[in-house]
């Protein structure tokens, strides 16, 4: 297993070798271990740091631009 801090090759310990970083991550929601590469939890589901954020909704209230810009600027365009 390698080591996400300093790219140690390790046996399957639970410590890096090297640099003493956990090798094996729990979820901070229910404590379960995680795969090295787990961006969710695969008991309770929650997200760990590996996942991407997602992006906002660009329209929050579901409108769309043409639905709340003013017709005046609207017809400059």
């Amino acid at each position: 297993m390698k080591c996400n801090a300093c790219q140690t090759e390790n046996d399957d310990d639970q410590f890096c070798a090297e640099c003493g970083t956990p090798l094996i991550a729990q979820c901070s929601k229910c404590a379960a271990q995680l795969k090295p590469n787990a961006k969710f939890c695969t008991k309770c589901g929650a997200t760990t740091a590996k996942a991407e954020p997602q992006a906002p909704d660009p329209q929050p209230d579901g409108r769309s631009i043409a639905e709340y810009t003013p017709k005046h600027l609207a017809e400059k365009y």
